[in-house]
């Protein structure tokens, strides 16, 4: 017995110190792209170098919710000042009227700067986010549009599974501000995605085209992925965590 305690505490000890070597490396790398993106909005890399925008995408939260991550399980202060800098640097763009992914941008930087600071500028900004979120709200089929700007037709009967990740913006705006409306949205396009993008199979459609006027559904499709009828990955595993959350 005395052989089998000792072993599993090794193993244990062995275990610790290569995460805790991993979560130093990550860091290190972490901190790295930080410094290359100097407050830039990257999009992808041509020939090993990063190409910028002049506006946020939808994954211009995702380094500083990196940044929260390894902050809550290092407490190395230099994580927390990075994050706080693309919060503050996020803010103005609280109004975006183009895309669904308002979730994607400020939960992940202006949401985690609230939890971690407090300072209501963070909370302003995000519930400011998703109010712009909830305007894209089509209550003729109760979904969300996915893409577009507001004002236009522009691909205003389009909902597509990644939407599911961007709720969670909703869900906690409507707690902070206890608007009924707030949560009531992100319910019911929940409940649409479920019904109709979901398959009897559990796979996932991509794309849902709803006629914006009536709410009927035209066609089911997808963007990314393979075929109309196949399951696009990233969306499936999109719909598990969005679901998950809801």
């Amino acid at each position: 017995m005395k052989k089998y305690i000792t072993l599993i505490l090794l193993l244990s000890f062995f275990s610790i110190s290569y995460g805790q070597e991993v979560l130093k490396s990550v860091g290190e790398q972490l901190i790295k792209k930080d410094k290359i993106f100097n407050e830039r909005f990257p999009i992808y890399t041509v020939n090993g170098q990063w190409i910028f925008s002049d506006k946020p995408n939808w994954f211009s939260g995702f380094t500083s919710g990196e940044l929260w991550n390894l902050y809550d399980m290092t407490g190395k202060e230099e994580f927390k000042s990075r994050a706080l800098v693309h919060a503050d640097n996020l803010i103005q763009y609280a109004s975006l009227d183009n895309t669904h992914d308002l979730g994607f941008i400020f939960f992940n930087s202006c949401v985690k700067a609230y939890q971690h600071t407090g300072d209501r500028k963070y909370r302003d900004a995000a519930i400011e986010a998703a109010r712009m979120l909830v305007k894209r709200y089509n209550p003729n089929g109760n979904f969300i549009r996915a893409w577009g700007k507001l004002g236009t037709d522009d691909r205003e009967g389009l909902m597509i599974i990644d939407t599911m990740m961007n709720l969670e913006l909703l869900f906690w705006a409507a707690k902070e501000t206890r608007d009924y409306n707030i949560y009531n949205v992100a319910y019911k396009h929940a409940i649409i995605c479920m019904n109709e993008s979901v398959r009897s199979n559990y796979s996932s459609y991509h794309v849902v085209e709803f006629n914006p006027q009536t709410g009927s559904v035209i066609e089911k499709k997808t963007h990314q992925g393979f075929s109309d009828e196949s399951t696009w990955a990233r969306g499936q595993a999109w719909g598990i965590y969005g679901f998950a959350i809801a």
